[in-house]
Parts: structure tokens; C-alpha cells; sequence
């Protein structure tokens, strides 16, 4: 992973932003997802049956979200370049976890003595009630080019000419996307709404200077851990030197309306 992709995943590893992600990304702001209600999961997932080391698989960002006696597992990956495989490996993350579950119910089964009334259940290793919590993977692309990857398994797979007998039965795997044009930062109550407006931006020095002026009552108090990321993601270096330079005290912020004042001033 490069240094973008663990400065980004650390950022939206904030249950705030994380939550924050997920209202603005598929809920159009509603408070669908609260913070509070979001613990980490571990990043790592383990399966021996796999051919990679130690069947170990990492993750970028994972959390589950509880409300009530249930919870989900959610999961999301960073990508700043198009993935043309990313339905097959959005959906091994979620084999893994579903089989990482049934493997715990059946130890569970076992070591409580819990009876399987019938052969079924025997073979299965569960009881006909037992229940898995759903898995939800999101890709989020930040990149600068369109995304023109497969956003499905069915359109990575020949199911042309002779094979297309088999459509009907060949099952699909749909991929959750969210790309920036699919966020409207307004809608944001986080410092993810300056981070998602400056992306926007940051291939034309204009359009960003336009970012600042007009936002500038707001991110002239901007969060040092937005401030980071920012300056990460657009590249520019300098402000991270130059951080302490703009430091609130009192408040404790970072003013990027000046840093980037300074900025188009050099």
C-alpha cells in the first residue's frame, strides 16, 4: 500500500468520518449511521485454506455497525487507481468473513453441546435458526480519471456466443461503488467535506483557490487530521512543513484558508 492509501484509510478509520462516509455516500446526509454505534474489525483475515501466507488477507478499513442485539460488518477499500478486478475481490472479503462466522457457530455448536435434531444439520455444522450478519464492502474511488472497471461479476465473465445458455444460472456479484461525484460534500458534517470538495478540485489551481474563497469561514478552522490528509492527497508538501505556521492554538485548528492564500501567493 502506499503512503496515500494508509493516509486515507487512517482517516476514515474515524468512526465520525466513517459514519459520515456511508450517510453522505448512500443515505444523501440522513443520520442512517451514528458513530457511537460503530466498532473496529479487525483488518486481517485468516483462512489456511487459501495459497497466500499464513492465509493471511489485509483490509483497509472495517468496522461493524450495531444497533440493537445485530450488527454488519462493513467494510472499505481505497483505490486511487482503477481495479479491473475488484468484483472478485470484494467478494472473496466477503466469503471470507461469512466463513470466518460459520467457522465460530460451529465451535460454538459444538463446545455448547447445542443438538442438531436431524441429519442436515449434522452435516452443516449449524442449526436451521442460526444466522450470519451481513458483509457490505464499498470501493471508494478517489482517483482523477473516470471509472470504467466492471462493476459486476457478470461483466468480467464470457457469458457471449456459446456460453450464454449459462447466464440465467451463473450467479452475480454486484460491487458497492462510491466514486466522488457520487458525494455531495455539503451534505457532510465532518471534516470529510473538505476533503472530498478539495479533491475535486485539485487537478486545476483555480478551481481550488475558488474552494478556499469560498469556503473560507469554515476551513480557516479546519481539523489537523483534515488538514493532513488534505495536504497528502493533493500533494502539496509544503503545507505539511509549514503546518505549525498556521496553527490555532486556542482552538487548537490548522487555518488552510491562509496556508492556501500563502500558497497561491508562492
Amino acid at each position: 500500500m502506499g503512503r496515500k492509501n494508509n493516509v486515507m484509510c487512517e482517516y476514515l478509520a474515524r468512526p465520525d468520518v466513517f459514519a459520515d462516509f456511508l450517510n453522505a455516500g448512500y443515505f444523501g446526509g440522513e443520520k442512517k449511521i451514528l458513530s457511537e454505534e460503530l466498532t473496529d474489525w479487525g483488518q486481517v483475515t485468516y483462512d489456511k485454506s487459501e495459497g497466500t501466507k499464513n492465509g493471511e488477507r489485509s483490509r483497509d478499513v472495517v468496522k461493524a455497525c450495531c444497533k440493537g442485539t445485530s450488527y454488519a460488518i462493513i467494510g472499505i477499500e481505497n483505490q486511487q487507481l482503477v481495479h479491473y478486478a475488484m468484483p472478485v475481490r470484494c467478494m472473496e472479503y466477503d466469503v471470507r468473513e461469512y466463513r470466518r462466522q460459520l467457522r465460530i457457530l460451529k465451535k460454538r455448536n459444538l463446545k455448547e453441546g447445542n443438538k442438531r435434531s436431524s441429519s442436515e444439520e449434522f452435516l452443516s455444522g449449524i442449526r436451521k435458526e442460526d444466522k450470519l450478519n451481513p458483509v457490505v464492502t464499498i470501493v471508494f474511488y478517489h482517483g482523477t480519471k473516470k471509472y470504467d472497471g466492471c462493476k459486476k461479476l457478470h461483466d468480467m465473465l464470457d457469458l457471449e456466443g456459446e456460453n450464454k445458455i449459462f447466464s440465467p444460472y451463473v450467479a452475480d456479484y454486484k460491487m458497492n461503488l462510491i466514486t466522488l461525484d457520487d458525494i455531495k460534500e455539503e451534505v457532510c458534517e465532518t471534516g470529510l467535506r473538505d476533503l472530498i470538495g478539495f479533491l475535486k478540485c485539485r487537478e486545476d489551481k483555480n478551481a481550488i483557490q475558488e474552494y478556499c474563497q469560498r469556503n473560507a469561514e469554515r476551513i480557516q478552522y479546519m481539523d489537523e487530521d483534515t488538514f493532513d490528509t488534505i495536504s497528502e492527497m493533493i500533494n502539496n508538501k509544503d503545507l505539511l512543513k509549514n503546518k505549525e505556521k498556521y496553527r490555532e492554538q486556542e482552538r487548537g485548528t490548522i487555518n488552510m484558508c491562509k496556508a492556501m492564500e500563502d500558497w497561491a501567493e508562492d
